[in-house]
């Protein structure tokens, strides 16, 4: 080779890296995708909640507002400017509260110890207990509508139901196990997971139950779906299941984690998040199928998710803690898990230049 033809060839491998470089394209094997291609969009970053509380859950009904209740003598925080900052309201109880739901921005409902409904029409700003036709405690409550409504107690295998709003609740005996959470896409299809790996479903707005076939034999903490057909469900010793034909088939997935976790959720069939246990933080890019640990600047337990589209997000845990999801800078992280474009390239530059190097020194002495 002539040192013109060497200087040619680092040159087109210059061009090469830089082509690909300037086009996002990565020297991957036909069919792989770069581990960066898992990661979310965005980053999550803690906020002060303003309490010590143990946070048990969190809703928004968009990106803007939303509201998270606990412990501590019945805490109900709000925010209105996507979780920057949180008020507290004052709830009229002692009971801890354990889960919420607002359909919209002025509509909610919370439910908590010895069978506590409450109720405001006015966003928080006051609140009126319910009667609800139980004395064991709440663990989950979904409202599709100002009238809609369903809440579940882990002590046993009923399910409250309601056609107007609260102002009446009916108790329905079902299964055998204690329910742990509740999900409603529509006001006709529904969920409810608990003990003994139970999944309930619905599809008469909850006038009849029927069981489904578990892949787990962990109790599973919590249930989504976003239509009739799409949804998860996570459970103790980090169970994770998901199906895409309304539950006639769940699948159980590998999720990395033996910590428990406590709530899911997708925004789209595709992007999800799961939490748990000590800070634990999962998501996937593929609709549940896999899960990747990413941090969460925590070691808290986490308790409960929930999104807003794609690119807003809010977590809430034990001590008052309160994560929020936003989109990521403009400019992107370098990968951890993957050795940067940048610096492949410049080794394999040297390296030719070496190997060129020695091949001219090679020729020279043999001259």
């Amino acid at each position: 080779m002539t040192r013109s033809s060497g200087v040619r060839c680092v040159a087109l491998v210059l061009t090469a890296l830089i082509g690909m470089a300037g086009s996002g394209l990565a020297p991957y094997p036909a069919g792989a995708l770069p581990a960066s291609a898992a990661h979310p969009v965005g980053t999550w970053t803690a906020r002060k909640s303003g309490t010590h509380s143990l946070l048990f859950a969190v809703a928004f009904p968009d990106s803007t507002h939303g509201w998270t209740v606990g412990s501590l003598g019945a805490t109900i925080l709000r925010t209105a400017d996507g979780g920057a900052s949180w008020t507290p309201q004052v709830p009229g109880t002692r009971s801890d509260l354990v889960s919420v739901s607002f359909p919209d921005t002025t509509h909610g409902w919370a439910v908590g110890a010895a069978g506590t409904i409450l109720s405001t029409s006015d966003g928080g700003a006051h609140w009126a207990q319910q009667e609800s036709a139980t004395h064991d405690d709440l663990d989950s409550v979904d409202f599709v509508d100002p009238s809609h409504g369903w809440a579940v107690t882990g002590l046993a295998p009923t399910i409250l139901q309601t056609t107007d709003g609260g102002a009446h609740w009916m108790a329905r005996s079902v299964g055998s196990s204690g329910l742990c959470s509740v999900c409603f896409p529509d006001a006709t299809h529904g969920w409810a997971v608990g003990e003994d790996s139970a999944i309930l479903v619905t599809t008469d707005g909850g006038s009849h139950w029927t069981a489904q076939r578990a892949t787990t034999q962990s109790t599973l903490a919590s249930v989504t779906f976003l239509d009739a057909n799409h949804g998860w469900a996570v459970g103790g010793h980090g169970a994770a299941l998901r199906t895409v034909d309304g539950g006639a088939h769940w699948i159980s997935e590998d999720s990395g984690t033996g910590n428990d976790l406590a709530s899911v959720a997708f925004s789209d069939p595709v992007h999800g998040w799961a939490v748990g246990g000590s800070g634990t933080l999962l998501y996937s890019a593929d609709g549940g199928v896999h899960w990747k640990a990413l941090a969460s600047g925590t070691r808290e337990d986490l308790r409960s998710i929930a999104l807003s589209g794609p690119t807003h997000g809010w977590i809430v845990g034990a001590a008052g803690t309160a994560l929020v999801y936003g989109p990521a800078s403009a400019t992107p992280a370098i990968p951890s898990d993957r050795t940067p474009l940048w610096i492949g390239a410049g080794l394999l530059v040297v390296l030719v230049l070496v190997g060129a190097g020695f091949a001219m020194r090679r020729r020279r002495r043999s001259r």
